[in-house]
């Protein structure tokens, strides 16, 4: 169904929104089908729901633009399972303060986002907790997420979570950063594969709160670039925890903090982490910080045969020497 069969003008000044959701809607339930955008602007506020075996489908990722005027609402949320979002880009005629561009609901039990521009999200793409089964997020281009409080890729839960050929960044890296480009809260299985995270305040926050864990990452040919403060951070709160990480031939570089930090409190849990064939520069002070802080748990730490660049200095706990002690600096 081609949204311009229900009214969208696609003109960028019509507000299309009731057009669109009359394209998804006149899909039997259960039925799905392919709703399409044409190259030009539909403009929306927010969406209905998408449910079970809609495809959101643009004939050009570069124009055909959906574009919220809204500050705060989620313009796609994905309903039910097999849900898709696919060769569109997204962005806003106002500056987002809250909301996602795409969001998940806990009735999805797989979704994919494949060949998709975010452009300006305050979220970008989000995955809510109770988990959803499986996601996958592949090649995905996110730029300029909100400063400050912005996350491109927030996954509050997830049982499998696959992300390929991302890349998130901004147009300027001057000024103000994105709180994050990929935060986690909780996840059973995280796999980042040929991606580029490059420019956030933190490029990967695993940072489960109280009741949650993050319990295997496996991040290979991956780059976190030029981060404002952390590049990889892990910090579990209190009752959180973090286990099996893996950084696998990655290229961290940032500015004047450390490339790699855990920040592991009271009453939270780190247990394995092993960075693999490391490659790190820093333009300042800092370079691996592994900081118990009271952890009740900080264990399985070590770095193998890499190589850590730049002209500054490790820091590190006694309890990080495993993690350090194969590398040159």
């Amino acid at each position: 169904a081609k949204v311009g069969w229900f009214g969208a003008k696609s003109d960028g000044v019509t507000n299309d929104t009731a057009a669109v959701n009359a394209a998804v809607a006149a899909f039997p339930f259960g039925g799905g089908g392919i709703v399409e955008f044409p190259v030009g602007v539909t403009l929306v506020s927010g969406l209905a729901n998408i449910p079970a075996d809609i495809a959101l489908v643009g004939v050009s990722r570069s124009k055909s633009i959906l574009r919220t005027n809204s500050a705060t609402a989620s313009v796609i949320v994905l309903d039910g399972s097999r849900a898709m979002v696919h060769n569109l880009t997204i962005d806003a005629a106002v500056t987002r303060t809250a909301g996602s561009f795409i969001a998940a609901t806990t009735n999805c039990s797989r979704i994919l986002i494949k060949g998709v521009d975010l452009v300006g999200p305050f979220i970008g793409v989000y995955l809510p907790y109770p988990s959803i089964a499986i996601a996958h997020i592949i090649d995905v281009d996110i730029v300029d997420a909100v400063p400050l409080t912005g996350t491109s890729i927030q996954i509050d839960g997830g049982f499998v979570v696959l992300m390929d050929g991302v890349i998130c960044r901004l147009s300027s890296y001057a000024g103000a950063r994105p709180f994050a480009h990929v935060s986690v809260k909780h996840v059973e299985d995280l796999v980042i594969n040929n991606t580029q995270l490059i420019g956030a305040d933190v490029n990967l926050n695993l940072a489960p709160p109280n009741g949650r864990s993050v319990n295997l990452v496996r991040s290979h040919n991956t780059i976190y670039d030029f981060a404002d403060s952390i590049g990889i951070r892990i910090a579990p709160d209190a009752g959180g925890a973090v286990f099996e990480v893996v950084i696998d031939s990655p290229w961290i570089k940032g500015d004047t903090h450390d490339v790699l930090a855990t920040d592991v409190g009271g009453g939270a849990v780190l247990v394995g982490l092993l960075a693999v064939e490391q490659r790190a520069a820093r333009t300042g002070d800092g370079q691996f910080r592994i900081g118990s802080a009271g952890a009740d748990s900080h264990a399985g730490k070590r770095r193998h045969a890499g190589v850590i660049g730049g002209v500054g200095k490790q820091r590190h706990d006694p309890v990080a020497d495993e993690l350090v002690h194969n590398s040159t600096v």
